[in-house]
């Protein structure tokens, strides 16, 4: 079996990588020790339009079109380009990709086109409560008429992109996303009391304003507290304001020293200082199946996330982890509190959480079921 993912998020070095890019890997490098031959296809602004070989997956990294205008047809161009050689080296039996690529994508017959909802546009957008940009919403809606099958990485992703595009997806199979177990796993290390950990992209919607201003009723009843956020900054929605400096206005007076913007950190650096926080809090907004919850989960933490969305799917609430409303800095500061005032209850969570991640969330049991799933389709 030959299937070719298509993602612009993989995560080559020295290249800007996403969770699909990283779901890509994990599932493909998985794939490919049973046997499959996998490859990637996506546009990167460094792209050299060579394959590269990573751990058995042959990547096709093209670069960012430079046309000023109709840049898609550009896309459109060199994306069925690709297809058609990649397909004349070693023909493909499925396709599978997030919402909107199969608009760029001109179908084979003999070949099934796997639509796998990760979370789309119309999804974020009704959640962000800003309006849908045109291109983006057609091309997401061509992509599902064409797609042969759809799948979901959780059942509220599917429901809600369901009653968003009005399509009846009442038999659509549920293959959550796998956690990189291995790489992510519990550290022999005492950790720090008051550590509060934050690993994601600094957006609105990932709740990180929230966090920020969670912190006095924090420090009030716990004053060792320290936050620290990893990631890169993003831009405030619809502006290109940089949103670390503008959520540096929300710290609080005689907050500052507690909270550190670490930046963007190697993936060898998380799993450390992860180790050694108290909590790992992740008050996202809205997500469709984060790979950072699965990650904390995976290393033994007690996890705070959200009530939202797929966070009931993940997580069950005061056993294996807990759950905030992302809205209010007064619930997320209470459940971080839980956590730090009651560290035999934290490591009891940590301890379940490792054990979910192992049972529901594990490569090697999600690579048979999408494999099943490809060989059944």
């Amino acid at each position: 079996m030959h299937v070719v993912f298509l993602t612009d998020e993989y995560p080559l070095e020295g290249r800007w990588h996403g969770g699909v890019g990283t779901f890509v890997r994990l599932l493909g490098q998985e794939l490919a020790t049973r046997g499959v031959r996998v490859s990637v296809v996506g546009f990167y602004p460094t792209g050299t339009n060579q394959p590269v070989q990573d751990d058995g997956l042959h990547v096709y990294a093209l670069r960012w079109s430079t046309w000023p205008v109709l840049a898609w047809v550009d896309y459109y161009i060199r994306y069925n380009r690709c297809l058609k050689e990649i397909f004349k080296t070693c023909p493909y039996s499925v396709v599978d990709a997030p919402e909107g690529f199969f608009a760029y994508v001109r179908k084979l017959p003999g070949v099934t086109y796997v639509l796998r909802m990760h979370g789309g546009h119309h999804f974020f957008a009704k959640y962000e409560n800003r309006p849908l940009n045109t291109r983006r919403a057609f091309a997401e809606r061509l992509s599902f008429r064409k797609a042969d099958r759809l799948v979901g990485v959780s059942r509220y992703v599917v429901q809600s992109t369901a009653r968003q595009l009005k399509v009846n997806m009442a038999n659509v199979p549920i293959i959550a996303n796998p956690a990189p177990l291995a790489h992510f796993a519990p550290r022999p290390v005492t950790p720090e009391r008051g550590l509060i950990l934050f690993v994601g992209t600094l957006v609105e919607k990932k709740g990180v304003r929230q966090l920020i201003m969670a912190m006095p009723k924090v420090l009030a009843e716990f004053p060792g507290a320290r936050l620290l956020l990893v990631g890169r900054s993003g831009r405030v929605a619809g502006s290109q304001q940089d949103y670390k400096a503008y959520v540096q206005q929300f710290i609080a007076p005689g907050t500052a020293g507690c909270i550190e913007f670490l930046g963007p950190l190697p993936n060898h650096q998380i799993p450390e200082l992860m180790a050694r926080a108290a909590v790992c809090v992740y008050p996202s907004h809205m997500e469709a199946l984060p790979l950072a919850w699965l990650e904390g989960m995976a290393m033994g933490k007690a996890v705070v996330a959200s009530k939202t969305g797929p966070g009931p799917e993940v997580i069950q609430h005061g056993v294996d982890g807990l759950l905030c409303d992302p809205f209010s800095p007064d619930d997320i500061a209470h459940q971080i509190l839980d956590v730090l005032n009651h560290p035999d209850k934290a490591l009891e969570m940590g301890r379940q959480a490792r054990e979910s991640a192992l049972q529901r969330f594990d490569v090697k049991k999600l690579a048979d079921v999408n494999l099943k799933f490809y060989q059944s389709i």
